[in-house]
């Protein structure tokens, strides 16, 4: 089945499901695996990123956040930078994500 086209957009939407239910470690899994196989797609990331931010993993949160913006995500990055104390560079990710 990994072969499917839509294997790992089922494996997302697997993380989509466990995050809804409140099991973040599960989403958490779901999300990296699809995010690591799928490095293209910035939503993978994105969502992986909202899990790491969701247990306090602020700087591996960033890097996921930087790779889905890489990817043309909307950028959850500044909230991570913000509560790291990275202040002037949570200010820019806001003030970028206000412009968009």
């Amino acid at each position: 089945m990994v072969g499917d086209p839509n294997y790992w957009t089922i494996i997302y939407n697997k993380g989509v499901c466990h995050y809804k239910l409140g099991q973040i470690d599960n989403a958490k899994e779901e999300f990296k695996n699809a995010a690591d196989n799928q490095a293209e797609n910035a939503a993978h990331h994105d969502s992986y990123g909202l899990t790491l931010f969701d247990k306090g993993m602020y700087e591996e949160a960033i890097h996921a956040f930087s790779r889905a913006i890489q990817n043309d995500a909307e950028p959850h990055r500044g909230l991570a930078y913000y509560k790291v104390g990275r202040n002037e560079e949570a200010l820019i990710e806001f003030n970028c994500a206000i412009e968009k």
